[in-house]
């Protein structure tokens, strides 16, 4: 929205607010600022900013799916300063349509009990994963209803597909992804037929850990929050959302199309 209002209020020669005429100018106005500029410099850099690639997408949903505000930004923001790259992070709603669900590789979702969603929401989230899609579920404060809710509707989704604990060798805790981490959130998930987790549950509150940046003595789970997103981008760049149309993931992963 605020992209489409600079575009809609852009100047002819490309600036934008106002500048004063000769004769103004002429008569001592010239010391009063220039608003075009000052406006055409603030309007540059809030585009700049919106041009930021989508590090990760938060899932909103009916239910407590934000008891860690600030979870998403304090990764993303750790996530700048590793990868030397300025990253934004957003707030997707369930009941938005998926095709705007791909700006970030990986849509994060967590809470204290599973999510209570309607059959189309549901769907929502198969197309997703089938559009080539994937989920990053945290447990908040590691509750075992959510752990065993989240399985539950695995299963059901994806009813062909068994949890299966991720071993220490996996890639998304390896240098293949990023870092090699030494400490390791406990990590289930759904594994399409090419060996590609599509589906990831933490048992752990990793969430908390980013929402309070935590990131002196357990930076681990952050660099785990960038080992997933890399994971999830298959070995793509991080793009801007500007590539995004470009770029949408089109490959169905086996898994998710039966």
């Amino acid at each position: 929205a605020g992209a489409k209002l600079l575009l809609d209020t852009q100047n002819e020669d490309g600036s934008w607010g106002y500048t004063y005429t000769l004769p103004a100018a002429r008569a001592g106005l010239n010391q009063q600022p220039n608003w075009a500029i000052i406006e055409t410099a603030f309007a540059i850099l809030f585009l700049a900013k919106g041009r930021a690639p989508i590090f990760i997408n938060k899932l909103s949903f009916d239910g407590d799916w934000n008891n860690d505000p600030r979870d998403a930004a304090n990764l993303t923001r750790y996530a700048s300063d590793a990868l030397e790259t300025h990253f934004n992070w957003q707030i997707i709603d369930i009941k938005s349509d998926v095709d705007g669900w791909f700006d970030a590789p990986l849509m994060y979702l967590s809470g204290t009990a599973p999510p209570k969603l309607t059959l189309e929401q549901k769907t929502r989230l198969r197309h997703y994963i089938a559009k080539g899609g994937c989920l990053l579920a945290c447990a908040t404060c590691a509750k075992p209803e959510y752990i065993q809710g989240m399985k539950a509707l695995g299963a059901e989704l994806w009813p062909e597909v068994e949890w299966k604990k991720l071993e220490d060798a996996h890639p998304i805790f390896t240098r293949q992804s990023h870092f090699d981490l030494k400490a390791r959130p406990e990590l289930w998930a759904l594994t399409d037929q090419q060996g590609f987790a599509f589906f990831l549950l933490a048992a752990e509150d990793v969430g908390c850990v980013w929402h309070q940046n935590l990131t002196t003595n357990q930076e681990d789970w952050f660099r785990f929050g960038i080992n997933a997103v890399r994971y999830a981008a298959r070995g793509k760049p991080i793009r801007s959302r500007l590539d995004r149309a470009a770029d949408n993931p089109a490959a169905a992963t086996p898994a998710a199309q039966k």
